[in-house]
């Protein structure tokens, strides 16, 4: 494989470990070094390398092609009530089936906390935040006073910068990323960090610029800042937001030590 340049030349050469083919196409093995993505190659066939059958022999350097990212597809299985699983239906499958979209997905995280609430969601490449299943207290973020499921993914907003999702029974939360965090959804106990019990059907910001990574609960929160601290707020049964007690709080509360690095918030 060479940079598409002057016929003939060859402008830098990225060699590879093995090549397959067929008819319609050429499987590569490990280059030497990576492609440049959007960027035009010409792949160029040295003598004796494709024999067919007939003892035809196939070589030139008329073969030229782009390269694209990974080409992300996004799956689910299981149980599909409330439109959980985006097939457009509540239909259980016992196999992957692939979820819809003409754009790349980058990565998603939908939970299920307990039977009667179902929602999932996933970030495309695109950086736009998608939701899908039951929307019980506004979850699905659509800004609608009365919830309607959906199971298909619907979109959050028009922004592009929704960089990690997390879904709960109680609600959803996400960062972009510029750092900021936000959540929706039901806001009783102080879920959302608002200093408030409110209910809120489309994202709010959390308190904070610098989060780094987050986790939530069915009425509890954590996220890490970029700073290695570690911040929670909701109920506190339990003393399940390490303040040494069970009070609830209902704007975010550090958690002694500076070196932390992950969050995981599972009740």
């Amino acid at each position: 494989i060479v940079n598409a340049g002057v016929a003939g030349t060859t402008i830098q050469s990225w060699g590879i470990s093995s090549a397959t083919y067929n008819i319609t196409e050429f499987s590569l093995g490990a280059l030497v070094s990576p492609l440049i993505v959007n960027k035009t190659y010409q792949l160029d066939i040295p003598s004796s390398f494709i024999v067919d059958s007939g003892g035809t022999e196939y070589a030139g350097t008329a073969y030229t092609f782009t390269a694209q990212d990974a080409v992300n597809k996004l799956f689910a299985w299981g149980h599909g009530a409330y439109g959980v699983l985006a097939q457009n239906s509540e239909t259980k499958y016992s196999s992957p089936v692939q979820i819809p979209s003409a754009i790349a997905w980058k990565a998603g995280w939908g939970t299920q906390i307990r039977d009667d609430s179902y929602d999932s969601g996933a970030i495309k490449t695109d950086g736009t935040l998608w939701l899908w299943g039951n929307n019980d207290s506004g979850r699905l973020g659509q800004n609608q006073g009365t919830p309607h499921r959906r199971s298909s993914p619907v979109q959050v907003g028009s922004d592009t910068t929704w960089s990690q999702i997390a879904t709960s029974t109680g609600a959803a939360m996400s960062i972009k990323t510029d750092g900021t965090l936000w959540m929706w959804g039901g806001g009783a106990s102080g879920y959302f960090a608002q200093n408030n019990e409110v209910q809120y059907s489309s994202p709010i910001q959390i308190p904070g610029t610098t989060w780094a990574t987050m986790s939530l609960g069915a009425s509890s929160a954590m996220a890490v800042k970029t700073d290695g601290t570690l911040w929670a707020w909701g109920i506190g049964t339990k003393g399940i937001l390490g303040q040494n007690n069970t009070t609830q709080y209902s704007s975010p509360v550090q958690i002694p030590g500076t070196t932390w690095r992950h969050a995981v918030m599972n009740t």
